[in-house]
């Protein structure tokens, strides 16, 4: 009897065939990994259905193929995604010459054999489609509706475990409704300390690599600290992150290489590529420089000089062995110029997938990823298949499904599985613009099982598995602005990430002038082709330089930039017609070529006057007919000749001494880092118009304590802490605001603080603050999917001609439609030193800029007593969008207004909410008024009960229920050192000493909860 962290097991009898579906998985047996075995066996043995949750690359998977490996028992793995449907797990009918044949789904499958089902990302899944498999959940039987309506009743070995990522941090992934959930045995899966980690990577890898396995858990530690603090790669949008799998990804890698010494030099390239490479901004790869010194115990100088070699050296390999054979690449509409730093990416391209990467490339849009694979695959004589991903895309467009064949139907493989099948190379293209929906699928194909499930009608295997030279590549574009589709962060982490540069800079732009010259007309060193190489360089940086400054086409809604496409394109056009030229014709046709490809993007024709002297001025007295001559020569010689591009081309020669560059790291320090913004701030209260701040000595009275800030009621002062009415009265006339109440803090500072939060939280209430995606089941007489079951009825005669399935899910722009939020902040002098009311301005701001994002009306008013006199209340209008992102200057704005003038005094809350109420638009459907405070008005009480029972209190309770039936919902935000507002409202949120630090946090899920609540879709 098998036996699993002390644990017994029974091991299953199967047979040979299904011994293909148990996973051979390997794990290292730390106390980590037995206590995580321990939280699945016993619950596991006693019947129960799991829900593993764990960041990405903690193994949640791995821990089950370990167990039914000792168990011997088949795992069947689906990946949910939101288009998932019934019947992809059901099963469905496929059509035969014989007839129809009824095929199980994976979970039928697993029910009949007892298998363990893992419905990996089940949370994925749409709610209203898992609800057809609580029986499953219940009473561990499902009835096939699908097929015959025949019940199913589960075999006794089988298990259902579910897999989710967090909820936070994970592009908005959501938990499982408690109708679902309450069916699992939720477990939390412990991360693993950094030792265990060194422990795995040492017990799975060579004695040898002992000290690699230490170094690169170590730094990739350094690292997420480094994330995690929002030290670095807080200003990128992509969201990195460095687990086992990266681990594991470089040891593969440093076996490859043989790299045992952690000291040499090809160590560190190593590690240059891993884990400085990886960050898309410069600024984010010198603080990664700096922790890798730091782990490496390396002098910061030497490893910069390093890296410095490392980025500028030529390409391990000749870029002639990147040049496949004339006639075998794919035809191309543009010379595609494989330049000395292309053949770097090729490199590392090559070194990834020979380690069985899966990769993604990552660039601007105006890098050239797919020409670079294509490239590749041509030189090695790769089959590679190119599929075109795009939102909407059903996932049986790539997998496969029904199709018509003649008079009857059949299976066709989709491109990804008949890619699979002959092993080609697999580039997906536009992976970030497919969705989750989508990519999620593959999840199982990109991990280390390597493996694609079919759906139930297709033909022949049900599994397919990733072998021999089959890879994965991805192409992904470059996240411009936080409200932008990317790719999940735990998608991100099964790829080693490769950024792809845009081809720019003279050097670079003066290299790819040359082959392109070089393509065209032959091969020529001479002084001619130089100088005309120069002056095309500098025609199209200057070029570039004016569009990018605005100096031209600043009437165009965005920049516009010339690439490299318009020198190509330039170059192109003038070899066309090189040959049998007119004496002065050289000249005209540039100036057309020029024409055409450069001024023929710009609107305005006094920018196109301007591109036209650019040129005269750099191409003046060039003789256009010696170069042209020229040109042609060397063209007829190429056409005469065989055109081999692999002999023709030859890379630089390259001097690591004669290139190198002293690099220049000098920073300026900030003068302020903005963490004393985190923490919050304290200072006296300000002068009231006395001689001295208030304290013992105050107008109030030398008996008293003073209020030192913090406005506590019966601890000697508070928040009016006057004796009188007339004392009172003497107060107001002498109170001058000598103090300027502003923080002190600019809206640079939060973004540097709290920007890495903000990200996650526009992350989590991506798909959160969605309504549920709906599926629309259309039934068509044309199309390209056929459903089984109705072409099954009209073959019977029994039935319409509606067989091709056309569903969708509809991800609908408009479900937050008629939602829309008013924010109130209370301005009291009182609250200006609560590090709540410092952190209060910090979560609405927070909260307002995700908002922005998800085009939700939002008002922010700010409201106090400013003169003190009680027979006004000053309430100013911040900001209001019509559901529109503003602009950053109103952003500053708002933050301003939030963080100045705290000079007034505190009041009655009622009349502001009354206020609030009347400034929704008529379009509002659901309205949200949201009111920080610390809802002690202006005379507050010593006693909490008191405080409540107040009759301004009370009014406040009965205004918020009333105006609940009107569907305006109120979430008031306590802040100050006591709860009143749990006792006034049905929605409050406390924000005190404990939580301040979280208080973004805190207040976004509020909102989202609010909106999951109460809102209702507008039709």
């Amino acid at each position: 009897m098998p036996k699993i962290a002390g644990v017994n097991l029974d091991a299953a009898d199967i047979s040979p065939a299904e011994k293909a579906l148990v996973f051979h998985q390997e794990l290292v047996l730390t106390e980590t990994t037995e206590k995580n075995l321990q939280k699945i066996l016993y619950p596991l043995a006693e019947g129960q259905n799991l829900l593993l949750v764990g960041d990405a690359g903690v193994g949640k998977n791995a821990l089950v193929y370990y167990i039914n490996k000792v168990r011997n028992l088949p795992t069947v793995r689906f990946s949910f995604n939101q288009d998932t449907l019934p019947e992809d797990l059901s099963g469905s009918f496929r059509v035969l010459p014989s007839g129809f044949q009824w095929n199980n789904g994976p979970l039928t499958e697993a029910l009949e054999k007892g298998y363990t089902f893992v419905a990996d990302e089940m949370n994925l899944a749409s709610p209203e489609i898992l609800k057809r498999f609580i029986s499953v959940f219940d009473r561990r039987r499902l009835a096939l509706l699908e097929k015959d309506g025949s019940e199913i009743v589960a075999h006794e070995r089988f298990s259902f475990v579910a897999t989710q990522n967090p909820a936070r941090g994970f592009e908005g992934r959501k938990n499982l409704p408690e109708s679902i959930a309450r069916h699992f045995t939720t477990i939390y899966l412990d991360h693993y300390p950094a030792h265990e980690e060194k422990e795995i990577l040492r017990g799975l890898y060579p004695a040898e690599y002992g000290n690699v396995a230490d170094t690169v858990v170590t730094l990739q530690r350094a690292l997420e600290t480094a994330i995690w603090k929002n030290e670095l790669a807080k200003e990128d949008l992509e969201h990195y992150h460095f687990n086992l799998r990266t681990a594991q990804r470089f040891m593969n890698r440093a076996l490859v290489s043989g790299l045992t010494d952690t000291n040499a030099p090809g160590f560190r390239d190593l590690v240059f590529t891993f884990f400085v490479e990886a960050f898309r901004l410069e600024a984010d790869r010198a603080l990664a420089m700096k922790l890798v010194a730091e782990v490496l115990a390396f002098d910061f100088a030497a490893l910069t000089r390093d890296y410095e070699i490392y980025r500028s050296a030529a390409p391990q390999r000749p870029v002639a062995e990147y040049l496949a054979p004339a006639g075998t690449t794919a035809a191309q509409r543009m010379f595609f110029p494989l330049t000395a730093s292309r053949a770097r990416i090729l490199d590392n391209l090559e070194a990834s997938l020979t380690a069985n990467d899966n990769l993604l490339m990552e660039g601007d849009d105006a890098a050239r990823m797919l020409e670079l694979c294509t490239t590749y695959a041509g030189a090695r004589g790769r089959a590679l298949t190119e599929i075109f991903l795009s939102r909407g895309m059903h996932t049986s467009d790539i997998i496969g499904a029904l199709r018509p064949h003649g008079s009857s139907v059949r299976w066709v493989d989709g491109p990804l599985t008949a890619a699979l099948r002959r092993g080609d190379l697999i580039v997906l293209e536009n992976i970030d613009a497919a969705g989750s929906e989508l990519v999620e699928k593959l999840n199982m194909l990109l991990d280390h099982a390597g493996r694609l499930a079919l759906p139930p009608e297709a033909e022949g295997e049900s599994i397919l598995k990733k072998e021999g030279e089959c890879r994965i590549v991805a192409i992904k574009r470059t996240r411009r602005s936080r409200s932008q589709q990317t790719i999940s962060r735990a998608l991100r982490n099964r790829f080693f990430n490769l950024h792809v540069p845009v081809l720019e800079g003279n050097d670079e732009m003066s290299e790819l002038i040359a082959l392109a010259l070089a393509y065209e007309f032959g091969d020529d060193d001479s002084t001619l082709r130089k100088t005309l190489v120069q002056k095309l360089s500098l025609f199209h940086a200057k070029a570039d330089e004016a569009a990018r400054e605005k100096k031209i086409g600043g009437n165009l809604a965005e920049i516009i930039r010339y690439r490299e496409e318009h020198i190509l394109r330039l170059i192109a056009h003038a070899a066309r017609y090189a040959e049998n030229l007119n004496p002065g014709s050289g000249l005209e046709i540039m100036k057309r070529g020029v024409e055409i490809y450069y001024a023929g993007m710009l609107m305005d024709n006094d920018d196109r006057v301007q591109i036209r002297r650019l040129f005269d001025r750099i191409f003046a007295d060039l003789p256009w007919d010696d170069i042209f001559a020229s040109l042609a020569d060397g063209k007829k010689k190429v056409l005469t000749e065989l055109k081999k591009r692999d002999k023709k081309i030859v890379p630089p020669d390259w001097d690591k001494a004669k290139h190198f560059r002293e690099a220049n790291t000098g920073k300026a320090q900030k003068r302020l880092n903005g963490q004393e913004l985190k923490k919050g701030i304290r200072i006296d209260t300000p002068e009231t118009g006395g001689n001295i701040k208030e304290g013992p000595d105050a107008w109030y009275g030398s008996d008293t304590q003073g209020n030192g800030g913090q406005g506590e009621p019966a601890g000697g002062g508070g928040a009016w802490g006057y004796r009188t009415d007339q004392l009172f009265q003497d107060f107001l006339k002498k109170y001058k605001p000598k103090w300027d109440y502003h923080m002190g803090y600019s809206l640079a500072d939060f973004y540097d603080v709290f920007g890495k939060m903000l990200s996650e939280l526009q992350m989590d209430l991506e798909n959160a603050l969605d309504a549920e995606p709906e599926i629309e089941r259309r039934l068509m007489a044309q199309g390209h999917r056929v459903d089984a079951r109705r072409y099954i009825t009209y073959q019977a005669q029994a039935g319409n001609d509606r067989i091709f399935d056309r569903t969708r899910i509809l991800h609908s722009e408009n479900k937050l439609k008629g939602v829309e939020f008013i924010f109130v902040l209370a301005k009291g002098r009182r609250m200006f030193n609560f590090k709540a009311a410092v952190s209060a301005i910090v979560a609405l701001q927070s909260a307002v800029e995700i908002l922005f994002d998800r085009k939700i009306p939002v008002k922010v008013f700010g409201y106090s007593d400013f003169e003190n006199m009680k027979h006004s209340i000053d309430i100013n209008k911040y900001i209001a969008t019509d559901g529109e992102n503003p602009e950053h200057s109103q952003k500053v704005q708002l933050f301003e207004s939030m963080t100045d003038n705290w000079n007034g005094d505190t009041i009655e809350e009622s009349q502001v909410l009354r206020y609030a109420a009347e400034q929704f638009s008529p379009e509002a459907v659901t309205k949200f008024i949201v009111m920080v405070s610390d809802f002690r008005g202006h005379r507050a009480r010593a006693e909490l009960k008191k405080e409540i029972l107040s009759p301004p209190s009370q009014e406040l309770k009965e205004l918020a229920q009333e105006y609940a039936k009107q569907n305006i919902h109120v979430l008031a935000v306590q802040t100050g050192t006591r709860s009143i507002a749990e006792h006034l409202f049905k929605e409050w949120l406390w924000i005190h000493e404990e939580t301040f630090e979280q208080a973004p946090i805190l207040l976004s899920e509020a909102i989202k909860n609010l909106i999951l609540r109460y809102h209702r879709v507008v039709v």
